[in-house]
C-alpha cells in the first residue's frame, strides 16, 4: 500500500526491512554479522556492500 500510493520511498522501506530482518537473523547465526549479511543479500537480491551500508547508516542514526 505504501509503495502503491507513493507515501514512502522504496529506499526507506528497504532499509527498515533489512534492519528488522537483520535483528531476527543475527542471533540465529550465532552472532556472526558476516553470515547474517550474506543471508540478507541473497534473500533480497542486493549486494552485501549495500546491506553493510544500510546497517552502518542505522547505527550512525542511533548515536545521534
Amino acid at each position: 500500500f505504501l509503495i502503491d500510493q507513493n507515501l514512502m520511498p522504496i529506499a526507506h522501506i528497504q532499509r527498515y526491512t533489512v534492519q528488522k530482518e537483520f535483528e531476527n537473523l543475527y542471533p540465529e547465526h550465532t552472532f556472526h554479522k558476516t553470515q547474517a549479511v550474506s543471508t540478507l543479500a541473497n534473500r533480497f537480491s542486493i549486494s552485501e556492500r549495500t546491506i553493510w551500508n544500510i546497517l552502518k547508516h542505522i547505527k550512525q542514526r542511533r548515536k545521534m
